[in-house]
Formats: structure tokens, sequence, C-alpha cells
């Protein structure tokens, strides 16, 4: 509880009110009660009807815990709530919660409360997507999804994320990965305090698109980090770095998912892309001779001072990218221990 108090989670959520005074259980109550069932790796609301009921009554201050039914109760009201005022319908938003909404304010000040309580791992910030399934009656895209042979209904969650802090939200297949990222990063650096703001930032090769790293270089002055896509002419271009610009490593490094990439050596160089100009990119070759390169803006260390935050070390660039395995490790981690990888209900925020 004294954790939950230094991440600001009761101010963050204070936007979530949906009980009057004279109800059983105030805002403050039913919130840490949500709160604790994801602490506890209850996944389910209905679940927490097989929860002791004083022991939970004992930390929520109260007689006894509530009744699931209470808990959906809450969540419908802050639903309606949210709604009341909006100037278009979820079924026109394709399922996404309301811009400037009750949901949308906690997603942000929870944000910022977990940033300022000091939760962040570092200066780079992580983004990627995940598909998950869902059985709602919104007018969303369809996707193959797990099986070749059915095809099922599904949105993309799009995370931003840096340690513990991180902005989540779940879009229709029909927004881009570059619409996605627009939008939480844009989101995310509106609502953080300066010092706190993205300005370096990890993501996969589906960002690789001149609009998309031009944006966030000049318009946001955020360094991203990403692979190099493998086309043809990108190919050429990693092919072309003579082998002299290589350096052995002491020991092979594995990259990629499950380590499917074997990094023999590596060379910090600059390549020319017809569309974004000279570049830094540091370009791995694995042991069957694949060249993979890591595209950024960041400067090399001899470009200036190390406390310069604009720089970034070869092997900072590295682990950028070998970093970004967390954030579908987390994703991987909801769906085999939370059962988190389907949204079973008639409408979706």
């Amino acid at each position: 509880l004294n954790a939950l108090d230094q991440s600001g989670c009761q101010k963050a959520l204070a936007s979530l009110g949906v009980k009057e005074a004279s109800e059983r259980y105030a805002d403050e109550q039913l919130r840490l009660c949500l709160v604790l069932l994801l602490a506890w790796g209850v996944s389910r609301i209905s679940h927490i009807n097989d929860q002791p009921v004083k022991a939970w009554g004992v930390v929520l201050d109260a007689a006894r815990r509530p009744d699931a039914d209470t808990l959906d109760q809450c969540l419908n009201r802050l639903i309606e709530l949210d709604e009341s005022d909006g100037p278009s319908s979820v079924t026109e938003r394709l399922g996404q919660i309301r811009p400037g909404g009750r949901i949308d304010t906690a997603l942000q000040e929870s944000l910022r409360c977990w940033a300022e309580a000091g939760l962040m791992e570092g200066e780079v910030w992580y983004f990627d997507d995940h598909v998950v399934e869902y059985t709602g009656q919104a007018g969303l895209s369809k996707t193959k999804h797990g099986t070749k042979n059915i095809s099922v209904k599904a949105v993309n969650r799009y995370t931003l994320s840096n340690g513990l802090c991180s902005l989540s939200e779940y879009f229709p297949l029909s927004v881009s990965y570059a619409q996605a990222l627009r939008h939480l990063v844009s989101k995310a650096n509106r609502c953080l305090p300066p010092a706190y703001c993205v300005r370096k930032l990890s993501f996969d090769r589906a960002g690789w698109d001149a609009a998309l790293l031009t944006w966030l270089q000049e318009e946001q002055a955020i360094m991203p980090i990403t692979w190099v896509k493998r086309t043809s002419t990108n190919i050429k271009l990693l092919a072309q770095v003579p082998d002299d610009a290589f350096v052995d490593l002491d020991q092979e490094a594995l990259l990629g998912k499950e380590g499917q990439h074997h990094v023999l050596r590596l060379a910090d160089t600059t390549l020319s892309f017809p569309s974004l100009g000279t570049q830094r990119v540091v370009v791995l070759e694995t042991q069957a001779r694949k060249r993979i390169g890591i595209y950024s803006t960041a400067l090399h260390p001899r470009e200036a001072s190390l406390h310069d935050q604009r720089v970034i070390t070869t092997t900072g660039l590295v682990d950028a990218m070998r970093f970004k395995q967390r954030i579908e490790n987390g994703f991987k981690v909801e769906v085999n221990e939370m059962d988190s990888d389907a949204i079973p209900t008639h409408r979706t925020y």
C-alpha cells in the first residue's frame, strides 16, 4: 500500500469517480480493489468472489470486500459517465476511449505520476503492438489470428513503455503502426513533465517509414532507434560497408526473438538513404554472414561529449534494440499467465 501511495495511484485515478457518498464503498476503495486484483493476478473481475471476504475488508478499511456485481456496476457506470458528454459515440470511434474523457485523463495522469515516482528505467522508451482477439459488436477489422483457417475480429494494442511506466491503447486494425505511434508519443509528451518526455524511442521495423522518421526527428526532437527495413536498396547499402569497418566481438551476441541472430562482429558507420539522407547505422553481421542494420540519429561519442543527451554509444544502440524484447515479453506474460489475449465483451473501451 505504501508503494501504491508513492506511485500516486489514487491521485492519478481521481477522475474515475462514480459512486455517491452514501453508498457502501467509496471510489477510493473500489479503485484500490481493482488495482489489487491486478497485482495479485486475479485476471477476471468475477473471480473476486473466490477471494476471502473479511481479509480483503481489512485492506480496504471496510467490513468486507465488494462482490463482482458491485465492481461490474462501478465500471459500467464509469463508461456511461465517460460517454455522456462525448461529441461522438463509441461506435463511431470504433471502440476507442473518448479523447479527453475520464478514462483518457486517468491514463495520462497515471503515466505522469509513475514517471515522477522514479519508475522509469532509463532514457530510452519502447513502442510495440500486439494483436488481441475481440468478440464484441463494434465494426472492427478482421484478421487471421492463431489459425490459418479461422478469421476472427481483432484489435491492436499499442504500448509505449519505459520500465514500469507505460501508456497503452487499443486501436482497430485500420489504424496503421505509424498513426498509433504518433498518437501515443504525442499524448505522452503532452502529459509528461519536460524532464521525463520521450526523447529516445526504440521500435520495430514496422515503423521504418521516411515520413514517420522525419516527423520524429524534426518535429518532435526525438531520436529514433529502429531496425533498418530489409528492402532491396537497404540490403545493398548494408553489403557495401567495407570489411575493415567491422570489429570482432569478444563473444557472440544473441539478438532477435529467442536469440535467432548470432552476431559475430559490428560496424558503427553512416549510410546514405534515398529518402533520409546520410544517417548513423550500426551494422551487425551474423554467423550466417547476414547483415542487419540499427538506424539512429543519435550522435556518436566522437562527435560530442558523453554528457550530451544526444550521444548514444554503439553498445547503447545495440542494447536499445535488445531490450525492446522486454515489452514483447510483457505481452507474453499477460497472454500466458493472465489469459488476456481476448476481449470477451460486447463493447470495448
